[in-house]
């Protein structure tokens, strides 16, 4: 990760953990590796006993198989996304 990157990412942290917004980072496998202190606090859970374990693992049982299809879905539309080149050809 590059000082630029790094930078720009507690800066966009520092942003939501001070907002009280809940995020969250996943894997496409769906494991939680970082989280906003908020995002914790909603399962009361310490960052020890939650990163690198599934995040559907937090939720309700009668929740879990519905939110584990939509991010299944949404992680596969995001590794879809194209990215548009800009250019010619002579």
């Amino acid at each position: 990760m590059t000082q630029q990157h790094s930078e720009y990412r507690d800066g966009f942290r520092s942003l939501f953990e001070q907002s009280g917004m809940c995020m969250a980072d996943l894997d496409s496998e769906l494991l939680l590796h970082e989280s906003t202190v908020d995002v914790l606090n909603q399962f009361d859970r310490r960052p020890p006993d939650s990163y690198g374990h599934p995040f559907l693992a937090l939720l309700h049982p009668s929740v879990r198989e519905r939110a584990g299809r939509e991010l299944t879905q949404l992680i596969g539309r995001l590794l879809h996304v194209s990215t548009p080149r800009i250019g010619w050809s002579p």
